[in-house]
């Protein structure tokens, strides 16, 4: 029951997160797997990155299991060429300094060419993020086996940061 109201809860976060930022819009989709928006920080322009987590947990259902991480992967970098050609071509982007978003997988996003930088815990951000991430690798794990182990309570929650320059040079096709 009590996983339940969690599932419930970070469902009712994301869909009331994605309509804050009004990323259901398609000019805000980057593929099947980015949705973004346009934000300040510092007096800088960022383009925040969230996962289209509904797009997502579908993949993840349907293809066998070592297949849908091969195809998370893929459907991850072609967003990101898309993100990029967005900076790239349209003037509403040309300010923008980097891309940033949160992740307990460190790892995949160092994969991707993302700086990591761990979040100063244990404060609300990192403890949201953690428990949402359980609760979504827990859903997916499920989905594949009603008897999935625990997940692992080392995970930490990181912000991921990658220069417009870095995300333009690596996905950004050249002429």
């Amino acid at each position: 029951m009590l996983r339940w109201i969690s599932d419930w809860i970070f469902w009712l976060y994301d869909w009331c997160y994605i309509r804050w930022y009004r990323l259901n819009r398609p000019e805000s989709r980057a593929g099947n797997v980015i949705l973004f928006h346009l934000t300040t920080r510092g007096g800088e322009q960022i383009v925040s990155i969230h996962i289209n987590q509904e797009k997502t947990r579908e993949m993840q259902k349907t293809a066998p299991t070592g297949r849908a991480t091969i195809k998370l992967r893929r459907d991850f970098a072609q967003s990101l060429r898309i993100l990029a050609h967005a900076l790239a071509t349209r003037p509403r982007y040309r300010n923008v300094c980097a891309i940033t978003g949160n992740t307990v997988l460190y790892r995949e996003a160092e994969y991707f060419g993302f700086d990591v930088i761990p979040r100063r815990g244990p404060g609300i951000v990192e403890r949201l993020a953690m428990a949402n991430a359980e609760a979504l690798i827990l859903r997916i794990r499920k989905s594949k086996s009603p008897n999935t182990p625990p997940i692992r309570k080392h995970r930490r929650a990181y912000e991921i940061r990658m220069s417009r320059e870095y995300l333009l040079s690596h996905y950004f096709p050249k002429p």
